[in-house]
């Protein structure tokens, strides 16, 4: 996998303290992160849960995006 990442101009950036885990990072306009995990590691399904708890109907997907606009409104203008 690593070496399809590289020729698509990601680079690695480390596990960030979470075990099984790689983070890659592309450089353009703005940066693009791309996470893999090991099979079987438990973040998967964490991830999986709040990804469909944010694409449920409620509000919790506004509540969410205003937090994220709040701490960091320089990389969320552009995903209005």
């Amino acid at each position: 996998m690593e070496p399809i990442l590289y020729r698509a101009g990601y680079r690695y950036k480390g596990a960030y303290n979470l075990p099984m885990r790689k983070l890659y990072g592309k450089e353009q306009a703005y940066e693009v992160y791309w996470h893999a995990y090991e099979a079987g590691n438990n973040e998967i399904s964490l991830k999986v849960i709040f990804r469909d708890y944010l694409n449920s109907p409620s509000e919790a997907r506004e509540a969410y995006f205003t937090l994220k606009k709040a701490i960091c409104p320089r990389r969320t203008a552009s995903a209005q």
